[in-house]
């Protein structure tokens, strides 16, 4: 049984973490830091829809462009990640770019569609600033 088996049954599944693969985030790093920041024992990597629906907590890793999302359209698992940020959601983290797929859309990414669950467009601070890219 590995760590994540044994305190999930010791603490009634409290750390069934699973951190989504869409080949462009830092997957090492931010599983390190789910573990380290929460109940989470054993972070588990995945790429399929089934796995993050029935997760207790999903962690989103950030990448370098909101534009990475076609990988996750191709995969499945957009629609497995808008429910688990959903009105049922559970837990869900996310880092970086992955923030800013909570939006409609990005500054950054002009044209590319967020998840949409906040309803306004993330913008980046030097846009937001100075109006313009810096």
């Amino acid at each position: 049984m590995n760590a994540c088996a044994s305190c999930c049954q010791a603490q009634r599944g409290c750390c069934d973490c699973k951190s989504i693969d869409y080949k462009a985030g830092n997957l090492t790093s931010v599983c390190e830091g789910a573990e380290f920041f929460s109940s989470a024992r054993d972070v588990v990597v995945t790429q399929s829809p089934e796995v993050v629906r029935s997760a207790d907590k999903v962690v989103l890793p950030g990448s370098w462009t909101l534009q990475a999302t076609q990988l996750l359209d191709e995969l499945g698992l957009t629609e497995a990640v808008r429910e688990s940020i959903g009105p049922k959601a559970r837990g869900f983290w996310a880092s970086a770019v992955g923030l800013q797929w909570l939006f409609e859309g990005s500054t950054e990414a002009d044209g590319t569609k967020g998840f949409g669950r906040v309803l306004r467009e993330c913008v980046s601070i030097s846009r937001a600033v100075y109006g313009r890219w810096s």
